[in-house]
């Protein structure tokens, strides 16, 4: 309940009118398990969420896919906060996952 609360998808995931619904384990494809437990992490605050140039693509990808808003307020934060990209490259990002904030 408390990952459905998070987001919109995993609500209807878990208590929608689908078969997953019942299942006791949910397989979540084209996702890598580091990358959904760095998501949890962002998600929960836990210390060890790894935010960096390298996978900030991947996390807003993910953000998106799950509707996570809470992971796409954290990305924005980081891209905000990181001195290697230039604001050309920061728009581009913005306009590219749909983030208002940065545009």
């Amino acid at each position: 309940q408390s990952l459905a609360s998070q987001t919109p998808f995993f609500d209807r995931l878990f208590f929608g009118d689908f078969m997953e619904r019942n299942m006791s384990e949910i397989t979540i494809g084209e996702v890598k398990y580091d990358e959904f437990s760095n998501i949890m992490k962002m998600i929960y605050c836990s210390d060890g969420a790894s935010l960096t140039g390298k996978n900030m693509h991947r996390m807003l990808q993910l953000a998106d896919r799950f509707e996570l808003k809470i992971v796409e307020d954290r990305m924005i934060a980081f891209l905000l906060l990181t001195p290697s990209l230039s604001i050309h490259e920061k728009l581009v990002i913005a306009d590219q996952y749909n983030l208002p904030v940065l545009r």
